[in-house]
């Protein structure tokens, strides 16, 4: 299942990043400009409460190795021994490991939305020098 959901959300972002780009008409791009943020922004909402979901499970699957090494382990761990033990664990690594690209993905989404705050940025000063008498220009 989190294949998946990792396949999807790539999938997805490949489509976002062409539109962070500023080319051809300029109200077009200001018009899509909310609803695509909204879209992309929605995205990376749903990554972030996965990602969170995932990191409780690691809390838990953590918490799980440390009791086992803490109680029943031949020889008295400090409770920082314990815990080095627990995080060497296999189970610990590989649950680790998706929780990185799961956060990978998040990542990747939160760049796309600092794309689109710049494409909003640079496309209120085009609309500015369109006011102040450029009407003519085109970007491409």
């Amino acid at each position: 299942k989190l294949p998946d959901f990792l396949q999807f959300y790539e999938k997805e972002l490949a489509g976002f990043r062409g539109n962070v780009v500023i080319k051809g008409n300029v109200e077009k791009n200001i018009a899509a400009l909310p609803g695509l943020t909204e879209h992309v922004f929605n995205c990376l909402q749903e990554i972030e409460a996965l990602l969170r979901w995932m990191e409780l499970q690691l809390r838990q699957v953590r918490q799980k190795n440390y009791k086992k090494y803490l109680e029943a382990y031949n020889k008295t761990l400090t409770s920082r021994d314990a815990e080095k033990y627990a995080d060497g664990e296999q189970e610990v690594i590989d649950y680790e490991c998706l929780v990185n690209e799961v956060a990978l993905i998040r990542n990747k989404y939160m760049g796309v939305i600092k794309g689109l705050d710049q494409k909003s940025f640079m496309l209120g000063h085009i609309t500015r020098l369109r006011t102040a008498g450029m009407e003519d220009i085109t970007l491409g």
